[in-house]
C-alpha cells in the first residue's frame, strides 16, 4: 500500500505545480555577448560554416549506337561464340570425364598394371653397391649408434689415436 500512495502524492504534487505556475510572469532574459572562446569553437564548427553554392556540371548522356553492331554487321555473326562460364563448364565436364575414366573399375585390374615386359628378369643389384635414394635415406630410421663408454676401465680400453 504504500507504493500507490507514494506514486498519487507525486502526481499530485506534479499536478499542482503545472496549475499555479504563472506563464505570463515567465520572460527569458537579456542574452550575454558569447566569450572569445565559444567565439573561436563557433568558428570552427562546420555546421557554421557557409559554403558558396556549386552547380554540378550537366552532362550529356554518351550515344552508345556507335559502339554496338550495325544491322549489316549483325546479319554477318554466324555463331556466337562461347563465354567464359560456358569455357569453365566444358573444361570442368572434361575434367571429370577423364577422371571417371582413370577410377573406372575395369582400369584399376592388377592384371593390367603388370605387362609381360615388366614381367621377365629383372638384373639385381649387390645391395652394398646399391646406395639408399633420398626418399628412403629421409624416411628410413637413424643408424644406431656405437655404445658410449660407461666405466673408466672401457674407456681405456679404447684404441688411442696416434700421435
Amino acid at each position: 500500500m504504500i507504493r500507490p500512495v507514494r506514486y498519487v502524492a507525486i502526481a499530485i504534487a506534479s499536478l499542482s505545480l503545472v496549475v499555479f505556475t504563472n506563464l505570463s510572469v515567465v520572460k527569458a532574459e537579456t542574452p550575454e555577448e558569447a566569450s572569445a572562446f565559444s567565439k573561436a569553437t563557433a568558428a570552427m564548427n562546420p555546421m557554421n560554416w557557409k559554403m558558396p553554392e556549386v552547380k554540378m556540371p550537366k552532362w550529356k548522356m554518351p550515344n552508345f549506337r556507335s559502339i554496338l553492331p550495325t544491322k549489316k554487321e549483325q546479319e554477318q555473326i554466324n555463331e556466337k561464340k562461347d563465354g567464359l562460364f560456358d569455357q569453365v563448364g566444358k573444361t570442368a565436364s572434361n575434367s571429370w570425364s577423364k577422371t571417371k575414366t582413370a577410377l573406372s573399375p575395369s582400369n584399376l585390374n592388377p592384371a593390367r598394371f603388370f605387362t609381360t615386359s615388366s614381367k621377365s628378369a629383372v638384373e639385381t643389384v649387390p645391395a652394398k653397391e646399391k646406395e639408399p635414394g633420398f626418399w628412403s635415406r629421409l624416411l628410413s630410421p637413424w643408424p644406431e649408434e656405437e655404445p658410449q663408454q660407461t666405466t673408466v676401465t672401457d674407456f681405456l680400453r679404447q684404441p688411442r689415436v696416434g700421435p
